[in-house]
C-alpha cells in the first residue's frame, strides 16, 4: 500500500474522546477523503469499498460543513445556478483538500491526474462506475459534477 498522502494528513487530526478516559487522534474528514481517493487508485482492481467511502463522503460533506460553508464560503459554495447539495459539498471539499496539499507536491499532481483521467473517461470511468454500482443515490450526472466541483474546488478555479 502506498504512503502517498500521509505526511499530509498527519497533523490534520481531531482528538476524540473515548469514555472520558481516553483521548486518541483520528484524521480529519478531507484527509480521509484525500488517503481514500490514493487508496482507490492503488487497488480500484480489487475493491470498491474505497469507492463507496469516497461516495459516502461526497453526499455528506456540505451537511457536516454547512455553517462553515454558508459562513466562510457563500459565493463559491451557494451561488452556482444549478446548485446541487452533493457536488456543492464535492466542491466545499475540494477546497478543503488544497489546504492540505500544496499545489506543486507529488500527492497534488497525482490526484489531479487521477481526476482528469476520471473526468474524462466519462461512461468509462472506473471511479465513476464503482460509486454508482454502490452508492444508488447517485446518477451519473451527479456523480461526474461531485468530481467537477471537488476537482475545481481543488485547484480554485472559479465556475
Amino acid at each position: 500500500m502506498s504512503v502517498l498522502g500521509f505526511e499530509e494528513t498527519k497533523d490534520d487530526t481531531l482528538v476524540v474522546k473515548i469514555d472520558k478516559e481516553f483521548e486518541i487522534e483520528v484524521a480529519s474528514l478531507r484527509g480521509i477523503f484525500l488517503l481514500k481517493l490514493i487508496a482507490w487508485r492503488d487497488r480500484n482492481q480489487l475493491l470498491s469499498r474505497d469507492a463507496d467511502d469516497i461516495a459516502f463522503i461526497l453526499e455528506n460533506y456540505l451537511a457536516i460543513n454547512q455553517e462553515r460553508a454558508a459562513k466562510d464560503h457563500y459565493e463559491e459554495i451557494y451561488s452556482n445556478s444549478d446548485f446541487n447539495i452533493k457536488s456543492a459539498g464535492s466542491r466545499l471539499l475540494g477546497m478543503d483538500v488544497s489546504g492540505l496539499i500544496p499545489k506543486r507536491s507529488n500527492v497534488y499532481r497525482k490526484i489531479e491526474e487521477l481526476l482528469d483521467i476520471e473526468i474524462s473517461s466519462a461512461e468509462e470511468s472506473r471511479l465513476i462506475n464503482q460509486i454508482l454500482e454502490t452508492n444508488k443515490s447517485f446518477s451519473y450526472e451527479e456523480v461526474l459534477a461531485c468530481l467537477e466541483g471537488f476537482r475545481a474546488g481543488l485547484s480554485g478555479a472559479r465556475e
